[in-house]
């Protein structure tokens, strides 16, 4: 110790190279919590977008099975159509031909009627002919009596 009260310290002669340290991290004080406040604020705001993102493709997943969906419902809706159109068309086509063999069957009865009146209507013409040459024929006989007997008065 020296006169005045204080303590002496030796000094230390070093002789070499310093080691090489990092340089310190700087801390920043319990007060400024800025920087964390910020990388606090990143990470909810990357937590946020991550649900997001999930959701958005939770969304995405449904649509697409609703899609896939919709186009079975499109085939279900066309191949039920063309079910129905083609029973449609098997009426109408039944429809058609029955009320075809019905105005045929018609037309027939009525040919046959008309066939057989003309047959008639035939017969009834030769009759007739036949009577009017007949009649004819007795005409030109009393013809003739009345020409001689007027030739015979004359």
């Amino acid at each position: 110790m020296s006169s005045n009260g204080k303590l002496e310290q030796t000094k230390l002669n070093f002789k070499g190279k310093k080691p090489e340290t990092k340089p310190a991290n700087k801390k920043q004080r319990a007060d400024s919590s800025n920087s964390t406040n910020t990388s606090m604020d990143d990470l909810s705001n990357i937590n946020t977008l991550l649900e997001n993102m999930t959701e958005g493709l939770a969304e995405l997943r449904e649509d697409f099975k609703s899609m896939l969906k919709r186009e079975e419902k499109e085939d279900l809706i066309k191949n039920t159509v063309s079910t129905i159109m083609n029973k449609i068309e098997i009426t109408m086509i039944k429809t058609i031909e029955t009320e075809v063999t019905n105005r045929t069957k018609i037309l027939n009865e009525k040919l046959t009627g008309l066939e057989f009146e003309n047959e008639q209507l035939k017969q009834k013409m030769y009759d007739l002919e036949k009577e009017n040459t007949k009649s004819i024929t007795e005409q030109q006989i009393q013809i003739e009596k009345y020409y001689e007997t007027s030739r015979e008065a004359l």
